[in-house]
């Protein structure tokens, strides 16, 4: 007898030696719990019941003979005993569930991202629950909930790793993009300045650095500077390497092709336009296939190819419509309404720029209700309506004199000194041409 019981309990404690104390202790106390068996009646009079409270938390290591005394007691063999612990079950599915949240947040889905996020388990670790807070700030702000993002965003810069350098660019990227969405392009850009001394460091991955440097072009391009916005987005590019993110490379392949449409480098606009497209088809991402036919319609428009770039501002709108996409819906419209104008439509140019309006005042997005307005102001105009006019141009100018959009405020004083010209007001003609030329200057010297 004597010779045999070591030879059945040296298997487990060749096993159980790698079990860490901590989870073999969570093991126990919860297989205790689950059968409701208080210390006393699992240790029998063995041991004590403090040795094996010790043992649960981790502060003792039971002997293979008291180890199989306590799968007796529990009614468990010995492999059950040292299976996965509950902590390890918890980091398994956490990982999983922060894996989830975070491809819905690059799906650009937030709801699903706080949803997943909702269903972590209630214990981890510190990087896990770093990582949480900051999916959760960055789903926020995807979902329009900019001053609950930045709350978020604020409690998870105070968690314990948010110290690192990944950590401080991550922050900073989720700040850039509130300050974004809400068209303060100035801010969004201080708030990348944060941590730009840090986005060279070596411990950064090379996603994070390309999402950084796109990030800091879409900021240059929508305060003018086209040059600079190109230059991040090549260094974007580069940043990336041989990475295989295709959503990232999608954006920043449609970020190049804007830019280029902007200086008039049209030629490379198209070769972009066709490598996101290509992408994001692939992808199946609504908005994102909605996105880049719609900035490949603008780009067909400059090369005067109206009909196929009806198709593809339609080709748009079912995309956006198709993920409930209001702002996007609306540029959709208004995009098909210039062109009716362009035409001579005015019946249906006005329908559409209509249409757009209404979407347009559904969503929190002053610079798409500002175009949208100064569109329907040169509808009014070619109606000879030179009232209606003016409210819409005026609407227009005080969207873009909020959001701070300085090339498109400087179109928008133009076209209304444009009009009362024609209605004969020179003096307030006079006053709106000034502001035009004094904007445009600045956005050129801001260059």
């Amino acid at each position: 007898m004597s010779m045999k019981a070591p030879r059945r309990l040296e298997p487990a404690r060749d096993r159980g030696a790698d079990v860490d104390a901590h989870a073999l202790g969570e093991r126990l106390r919860h297989l205790r719990a689950e059968r409701g068996m208080t210390l006393n009646q699992v240790a029998d009079g063995r041991f004590s019941a403090a040795f094996l409270s010790q043992i649960e938390r981790g502060l003792a290591r039971p002997s293979p003979a008291n180890l199989g005394h306590i799968a007796e007691r529990l009614g468990v063999d010995l492999e059950t005993l040292l299976r996965t612990t509950p902590r390890e079950v918890d980091r398994e599915i956490a990982e999983l569930r922060l894996t989830e949240a975070r491809a819905a947040v690059i799906r650009d889905e937030p709801a699903r991202a706080l949803k997943v996020l909702a269903s972590l388990p209630a214990s981890l670790t510190d990087l896990d629950r770093l990582d949480a807070g900051l999916i959760r700030a960055d789903a926020l702000v995807r979902n329009g909930e900019y001053d609950k993002g930045m709350a978020a965003l604020r409690t998870a810069g105070e968690m314990r790793g948010a110290d690192t350098a990944e950590a401080r660019v991550r922050v900073a990227e989720i700040a850039c993009r509130a300050h974004y969405r809400r068209q303060r392009y100035h801010q969004a850009l201080d708030a990348l300045r944060e941590a730009q001394g840090i986005v060279g460091d070596a411990a950064i991955d090379p996603m994070t650095r390309s999402r950084f440097l796109c990030a800091r072009g879409m900021c240059q391009f929508m305060l003018g500077n086209e040059q600079a916005a190109i230059s991040d987005y090549e260094a974007a590019l580069d940043a990336s390497g041989n990475l295989t993110d295709l959503s990232e490379l999608g954006r920043i392949y449609d970020a190049l092709n804007i830019a280029h449409q902007s200086l008039g480098n049209l030629a490379e606009a198209l070769t972009y336009a066709r490598k996101s497209a290509q992408i994001f088809e692939v992808l199946q991402n609504g908005r994102s296939v909605g996105q880049t036919h719609h900035n490949m319609g603008e780009l067909l428009v400059r090369q005067g190819n109206h009909d196929e770039a009806v198709a593809a501002f339609e080709r748009a709108l079912g995309a956006f419509r198709s993920v409930d996409a209001l702002g996007p819906q609306a540029y959709a419209l208004h995009s098909l309404a210039g062109i009716a104008l362009q035409r001579g439509d005015l019946d249906q140019a006005e329908r559409l720029a209509a249409d757009a309006a209404a979407i347009a005042e559904r969503c929190d997005d002053r610079t798409t209700q500002g175009d949208v307005a100064q569109l329907r102001g040169l509808v009014a105009v070619e109606r000879g309506d030179l009232v209606g006019a003016e409210q819409h141009l005026a609407d227009a100018i005080a969207a873009f004199d909020e959001v701070g959009i300085g090339r498109r405020l400087a179109d928008a004083c133009f076209h209304m000194g444009s009009l009362l010209q024609r209605r004969g007001e020179e003096s307030r003609a006079l006053t709106f041409a000034l502001r035009a030329y004094s904007t445009s200057r600045e956005v050129r010297l801001d260059r």
